[in-house]
Order: structure tokens, then C-alpha cells, then sequence
């Protein structure tokens, strides 16, 4: 296995600075082991956000649920009444801890390939943790799951193994169940180029654990998705463009036609940064964006927290086109937001200084985490 370098402990501060502030610090299970690859991905972003690979790495997985439990509500199936979850290629728990704050640990039965993860997952998480492999057809882990979640295998299937995965996978379910599972959609990394087919399949990832000719990154549109679903005998199957982190398309199969779906649109979760921060003799200038990951859903406000009390409040209506650019959002045009103020007596020292939003849907969620020096 390749460790990654010691966490900081700005990292350790501003996530449970994060879970404090989004209610989950009570219960959520904060030990991440020095080898899981989701936690380095998020670290990469250190340079130019010192501390905030932890908080990523949580959001990461909140957002996963959050999606879940919003296509399962449009369905007509919420996850609180799930007997049994199926939680494929689990990893290192990056989105388990979130899962069996939802769920008992004793509903979730959590695959994963590689040993040490599965071993961290079951002791940490309580959870039963299985061991997968890559030929779906010498999967031995059960059947008859309400729920079966693969947050990101798919996006780095080959074909084969895609379609394989697909009608194994699907034969697990109950009669009532649904496969909830992400791809990358042809447009996710457009560098890259794609195969005409509507399948692009590159033998390369971010593991340096896995075989990169069974798990690469695959590009996959819509229609094909259809097209192998089809194939595989599936007829039931619905999908919302980009609903994962922005990037992975999610797809819903089900054994029964499930209405509901038609008015499926995406999850609402709050994104955004701090872009700036002035702190002079007490007086305060910080600037970022917040915006609605629900296409056409504007925003209310961001609050302003230091140390986790509010200290101040402002609307989000300021221009930003650049955001709107660089993210491919129209609706975000006018996602800037600027507060001005006098902070409250506080000592010297460093403190936290936190952006949270607050969306139109009442969705709300911690933008941006900075560590600040006063005199």
C-alpha cells in the first residue's frame, strides 16, 4: 500500500469544525486510514486550500447520501425504511460513515476489493464488509437488497465488465429494489477524447492499487447506458445528468416501473468558496460564491461564522460571471456575495472563520473553511 504524507492538524481542525457546524459531529466516524485514495484525492487540493482535504473528503460523501436520499424520495422508497443497502466498492468508508447515521449498521451489507478496506470498514463502521473481486459472476454476498448504492465503479468500467456488473448487480435486488449507481458522462473530462460509440473506456485512474485494464475511467453517454441496460434484459431505468459532485451522471434500474421518477431533478446541495479575506483592526471584508447544485434554484444568503457563532448575514445576488464560466452554469451569474463588517471581541490568536449557505430549498451547507491570525 502507498501511505500518504501525516495530515495536518489545520486539516483535523477545520473538519470537525465542519461537522460541528453541518450537526454531525455526534456519531459521525472520524478515523480515515492512512491508505484510502479518496482522502489523497482531496488532499491534492492542499496548495491552494491549506486544511481543507478533510472537509472535502466529508462533503464528498455527504453529498453522496444527500443525492441518494433525494432519488429515493422521488421514487416513493425513502431510505429510512431500507431493511437491507447494498453499499458497492465502499473503499475506505468515505461514504459508509454517513450511510449508518441513516441506517443501523446492521441493514448495511458494504462490498469492497481491496482487504485492508474492507477489514477498516467492518471494524470502524460496523457495518458487514465483503470482499468483492472483478468477475461479477463469482460474487457471493447475498440478495433481496432493498437498495443497492455504487457511488463510482461504473466510471471506471470497461465495457464488458460495465454490462457484467449491470445485470449481476441488478440480480440482487428484491422485487421492490433499486440499483442507484454513477457514471462519467462523455462530457465529465472533454480532454479527453471519445470513442464515437458512446463508450470511451482509458486505462488509467487515480488508484495505484487496482488493475488499470479493470478499473481505468469510462466515458459513457446516456443512450449507451440505455443501450447496455437493454442488453441486459433491464427495462426500467431513469438517470439525472451530473448529480453526483457535479461531474457523475446517477442512474436509477429498478425490477418495477417507479412514476416518480418523471419529476426526479437534481440534488439540492450547496457549493461555493471564500475567494478573499481582509481583517484589519477589527474591521472584516470577505468575499466568495455560493450557488444551488439544482439547476434554476437560486440562493438566499451566506452566513458568516466564526468559531461557529454567526456574526453576520448577506443576500447572494452579486455578478460572477466568472463562475458562471468556469463551471458551465448560466444560473449562477449572480452567485457572489461580499460582507463587510466589525468581527466581535475576540482574542488573539487564530480563529475559524466559516462561509455557510443557505439555498431557496432550505437546503443549506459549510461553503468554505479558513483559518484566520488576529493580533
Amino acid at each position: 500500500m502507498n501511505s500518504m504524507p501525516t495530515e495536518s492538524e489545520l486539516s483535523r481542525r477545520i473538519g470537525r469544525a465542519f461537522l460541528e457546524i453541518e450537526g454531525l459531529a455526534e456519531g459521525l466516524e472520524e478515523s480515515i486510514h492512512p491508505d484510502d485514495e479518496m482522502f489523497h484525492t482531496a488532499r491534492l487540493a492542499e496548495a491552494a486550500h491549506p486544511g481543507r482535504s478533510r472537509l472535502q473528503y466529508y462533503r464528498d460523501g455527504q453529498e453522496v447520501v444527500h443525492a441518494l436520499k433525494n432519488m429515493l424520495d422521488a421514487a416513493g422508497r425513502p431510505l429510512a425504511g431500507c431493511d437491507r443497502l447494498l453499499e458497492m466498492a465502499c473503499g475506505y468508508g468515505r461514504v459508509t460513515r454517513h450511510l449508518v447515521r441513516e441506517l443501523p449498521a446492521a441493514n448495511i451489507t458494504s462490498v469492497e476489493i481491496l482487504e485492508p478496506a474492507v477489514e477498516f470498514v467492518g471494524q470502524t463502521m460496523g457495518v458487514d464488509a465483503r470482499t468483492s473481486c472483478t468477475d461479477p459472476s463469482r460474487l457471493n454476498i447475498g440478495s433481496d437488497f432493498d437498495v443497492i448504492l455504487v457511488s463510482s465503479l461504473f466510471s471506471h468500467l470497461p465495457r464488458a465488465r460495465f454490462g457484467e456488473w449491470l445485470q449481476s448487480l441488478y440480480g440482487l435486488l428484491s422485487p421492490r429494489g433499486v440499483l442507484v449507481f454513477s457514471a462519467h458522462g462523455p462530457e465529465a473530462v472533454p480532454e479527453i477524447a471519445k470513442d464515437p460509440s458512446g463508450f470511451t473506456f482509458v486505462p488509467q485512474s487515480e488508484s495505484l492499487n487496482l488493475d488499470s485494464a479493470e478499473y481505468g475511467s469510462a466515458f459513457v453517454t446516456p443512450d449507451m447506458v440505455r443501450e447496455i441496460a437493454r442488453e441486459e434484459g433491464l427495462a426500467h431505468i431513469a438517470f439525472v445528468e451530473r448529480d453526483l459532485w457535479m461531474l457523475q451522471d446517477l442512474y436509477v434500474v429498478s425490477r418495477v416501473a417507479l412514476p416518480g421518477l418523471s419529476a426526479w431533478q437534481n440534488v439540492s446541495f450547496v457549493q461555493g468558496v471564500i475567494d478573499r479575506v481582509q481583517i484589519q483592526e477589527g474591521e472584516f471584508a470577505i468575499d466568495g460564491w455560493a450557488a444551488d447544485s439544482r439547476r434554476g434554484v437560486p440562493m438566499q444568503s451566506v452566513r458568516l461564522l466564526v468559531d461557529g457563532q454567526e456574526v453576520a448575514s448577506v443576500e447572494v445576488k452579486a455578478p460572477r460571471a466568472d463562475v458562471a464560466r468556469l463551471k458551465g452554469r448560466p444560473d449562477w451569474a449572480h452567485s457572489g456575495w461580499s460582507l463587510h463588517g466589525r468581527l466581535p471581541e475576540l482574542a488573539s490568536g487564530e480563529h475559524l472563520l466559516a462561509a455557510e449557505g443557505v439555498s431557496t430549498t432550505g437546503a443549506t451547507g459549510v461553503l468554505d473553511i479558513l483559518p484566520v491570525q488576529l493580533p
